[in-house]
């Protein structure tokens, strides 16, 4: 019995699964438009945030940058897929106080539907990306120039014919790829 015993508490600890301070979470959000940036970055994921702690997540969303809760980041996941927890490979000394002061820097500012890396305005990959950045040596991780060249018609009307073909940004599906984070869960 001390054996079964013993078996059965290293599987249960094994299965239990904990956010840590500083996860990435990758989302598939369910909108039209949600479909077309992960078709144009080759990725299943349109939105992200960052865990800050006690279920707690730091978002750039429709109504600008924020804290939210755990669950309510979820709500927003599309119903037949799930969100990607990816963490990074090697934290930085104080990595906390120092992530909490850089996020400090962009809480309250208005969320950016044009994508642009210029300006007060923020997305979500790029809050991600600013607030981390000066905290860590990104590998590969950088901004790219956005193409913009999958579903140019709607990308067109979407920006009013101004679209940023070739400006700086960056997306949910290059912190998917970046060996820069390993993943660890899906939730």
């Amino acid at each position: 019995m001390g054996n079964l015993a013993l078996l059965f508490s290293i599987l249960i600890s094994s299965s239990a699964f904990a956010l840590e301070f500083g996860d990435i979470l990758l989302q598939p959000l369910k909108c039209w438009s949600c479909s077309l940036i992960e078709q144009q970055e080759n990725s299943d994921y349109s939105h992200m945030g960052l865990y800050i702690g006690d279920d707690q997540v730091a978002e750039a969303f429709a109504g600008g940058v924020k804290i939210v809760s755990l669950e309510e980041f979820k709500q927003k996941t599309d119903p037949l897929r799930s969100i990607s927890v990816r963490r990074l490979k090697s934290l930085p000394p104080y990595f906390e106080t120092r992530l909490m002061s850089e996020l400090s820097l962009y809480l309250g500012r208005p969320y950016d539907r044009w994508f642009s890396w210029e300006g007060s305005e923020i997305y979500c990959s790029e809050l991600v990306f600013k607030v981390l950045a000066p905290l860590v040596h990104f590998e590969d991780l950088s901004p790219k120039p956005m193409l913009f060249d999958q579903n140019t018609e709607y990308w067109d009307r979407y920006f009013r014919g101004q679209t940023p073909r070739g400006e700086l940004g960056i997306s949910p599906g290059d912190f998917e790829l970046s060996s820069d984070f390993e993943t660890v869960e899906s939730i």
